[in-house]
């Protein structure tokens, strides 16, 4: 995929240099760790909300559950 988009921001001086000293360091590009950087956030946000909704989903099944406990203890009792 080309890029094709710009994306501008500000940083500190101090921060910029050692981000640059690190990249130089590792024979990397700038470019391509930010974009590994979005790119890993990006997917990150997706694995966070799958997670939000399976847990949502176990969370309404043990209230289900326990509804369906006290229906049956209530009935239970109602029919004695």
């Amino acid at each position: 995929m080309r890029a094709d988009d710009r994306i501008i921001f500000r940083i500190n001086s101090t921060e910029k240099e050692a981000f640059m000293a690190k990249v130089q360091k590792e024979n990397k590009k700038p470019s391509e760790v930010l974009i590994s950087l979005v790119r890993r956030y990006l997917e990150e946000e997706e694995q966070s909300q799958t997670l939000d909704l399976e847990q949502i989903k176990l969370r309404l099944q043990e209230h289900e559950n326990k509804l369906e406990i006290l229906e049956n203890k209530l009935l239970g009792e109602s029919a004695a």
